[in-house]
């Protein structure tokens, strides 16, 4: 199972008094499409393009009554409603669309959600804590403007928990076709930092840099 975490922060609302402290759940990562597909078919015997397919027109229906007013569609196990992400200032505050998003997801029953009740989590910092996270990267060479890489120059690539010695560990760039070019890790700094360059030349054109890392936990998620 993986490593539950929370960070804990004063409570400057007006329940401080009651609760002088709050705690946020730590969000590793979020399941795509593609990893649910595949375990999905393993199950059921339906090929994972298959089962795409369904999926990406079953939520293409779902958005389109969304669009016509807020409805909650129940399943077995969950639903599939409006969500507004990130934080308010206040109560009253109204949606920051640099900070909120409005967004469809599909939420769990308690049922399933209370399996985790006496799961008690581990206290963390971002220091502590094993969630990876990729912040920058940038050309040594010309290192401004930032994620602008020149050829094969090496990069820096900074964040939190960026453990390259985990097992499964790897640096690679994918194209908008999600073609993966692999990258050759020079220099471990700290779990902060590291330095790497492409395996090959790679023709001109956008690309996202994908570190992943077990955050330094053995069992954790990849």
């Amino acid at each position: 199972m993986a490593t539950h975490e929370v960070t804990i922060y004063e409570n400057k609302s007006n329940s401080k008094e009651k609760a002088p402290y709050l705690g946020t759940y730590l969000n590793k990562d979020t399941v795509n499409l593609e990893s649910i597909c595949a375990g999905v078919s393993r199950l059921c015997g339906i090929p994972e393009i298959e089962l795409q397919a369904i999926l990406t027109g079953a939520f293409d229906e779902f958005a389109a009554l969304e669009r016509e007013g807020a409805v909650r569609i129940n399943f077995d196990g969950g639903c599939i409603c409006q969500a507004i992400t990130g934080s308010f200032a206040s109560s009253d505050a109204a949606f920051d669309a640099s900070r909120n998003k409005l967004e469809l997801v599909y939420r769990l029953d308690d049922d399933i959600r209370n399996c985790l009740v006496n799961v008690a989590p581990s206290i963390v910092t971002d220091v502590t804590s094993t969630k990876v996270r990729l912040d920058n990267v940038a050309d040594t060479a010309m290192p401004r403007p930032y994620q602008v890489l020149h050829g094969q120059n090496p990069f820096k690539a900074t964040g939190i928990n960026l453990v390259m010695a985990d097992e499964g560990a790897e640096v690679y760039l994918e194209n908008a076709l999600g073609v993966k070019f692999p990258c050759v890790v020079d220099d471990v700094i700290s779990r902060q930092e590291f330095t790497a360059h492409t395996a090959e030349l790679l023709e001109p054109g956008d690309y996202k840099v994908v570190v992943k890392s077990r955050g330094g936990d053995a069992e954790g998620q990849l």
